[in-house]
């Protein structure tokens, strides 16, 4: 059997924590936990945080049914097995919609065309959780080792008891077909703490008992959501490739409008500090410096030269001294 799961939030463990056999790749082996303790979970399986229930989520497990095999201590002819099962149509825990039973007098010996098959209707959808059992008849049938197959009816399958009618007998039979039993061969009770009467399963007319070598579908309406599992993946997948893309455009253009704007900053810069040194440029300087004669002369200490005209500059004359004018 497949080792319970939890849920998304990682709040609530639907997991055998009493089990006391072994756990391998995934698998509980040789033991016995809960399923077979006689008590009953709560009808809100999600009170003490999932304890008293064993579940399987159908996403994660990547298949349409579970299988439980039982071995029992000798060979044993079997009346019915009755298991308890949570319905919560909030949560889309819901009984099994196809079962299939197998028989067998070793562990590796069963047959994969010899099987009984029932498919039970959906149980009336109620506001509040409650429990159903879910009664199967095993027509008499003998066996050591017994597989149960139950397809999921919902998202969540979840059991909290497994019990089963029987009595040891010394030979193993053939295997009996019971299809044409006139009587109920599934029922459904709602637990609850005033009355443990059992009711059958409304159109349980419908329900079947088989054992046959040919493919057997399942009704439509109640394995289209077991069908459509590789189409959400694939769906999710395309979602979560576009919402990369998206990002990669996004960081690209970002990057693109960041390397614009930091040339555009380098650019002002530039500017800036050409303006700055051009206000920062003064006019040449000169200084006073006298002749020979004491006549006083300006020279240029800055800037560039002036090779045009000279300028006129004043002069001191001695008396009696004639001074040409240009």
């Amino acid at each position: 059997m497949p080792v319970g799961q939890t849920t998304k939030n990682g709040k609530v463990h639907y997991k055998d924590i009493s089990y006391n056999g072994v756990i391998t790749n995934g698998f509980y082996k040789d033991g016995t936990g809960i399923l077979t303790d006689g008590k009953f979970g709560p009808a809100n399986s999600k009170e003490f945080k999932g304890k008293g229930w064993v579940g399987w989520f159908s996403f994660l497990t990547q298949s349409q049914y579970i299988d439980i095999l039982f071995e029992f201590s000798g060979m044993r002819k079997f009346t019915n097995v009755i298991l308890t099962m949570n319905v919560d149509k909030k949560r889309d825990n819901a009984v099994f919609n196809r079962s299939q039973i197998f028989f067998s007098s070793t562990k590796t010996s069963f047959s994969d065309t010899s099987f009984l098959q029932y498919c039970p209707r959906d149980l009336q959808a109620k506001d509040n959780p409650y429990n159903a059992n879910v009664t199967l008849s095993l027509c008499g049938n003998t066996a050591r080792f017994m597989k149960l197959r139950l397809y999921f009816g919902g998202q969540w399958l979840l059991i909290s008891e497994i019990s089963f009618n029987s009595v040891p007998v010394s030979t193993d039979e053939t295997m009996r077909d019971c299809s044409g039993d006139t009587e109920a061969v599934c029922t459904a009770t709602q637990l609850s703490t005033e009355s443990l009467q059992t009711t059958p399963i409304p159109g349980c007319e419908h329900c079947t008992t088989l054992s046959t070598g040919t493919n057997i579908k399942s009704p439509a309406e109640s394995s289209s959501g077991s069908n459509n599992l590789p189409l959400i993946i694939i769906i999710v997948c395309v979602i979560l490739m576009i919402v990369i893309v998206l990002l990669v455009v996004i960081f690209l253009l970002y990057r693109r409008r960041a390397l614009c704007f930091g040339k555009m900053k380098q650019r002002n810069k530039t500017v800036r500090v050409e303006l700055q040194n051009v206000e920062d440029s003064q006019d040449p300087a000169y200084d006073a410096i006298n002749d020979n004669l004491g006549n006083p002369e300006y020279s240029n200490v800055s800037g560039n030269h002036d090779d045009t005209q000279h300028m006129l500059f004043p002069v001191k004359k001695k008396s009696g001294e004639f001074v040409p004018q240009t």
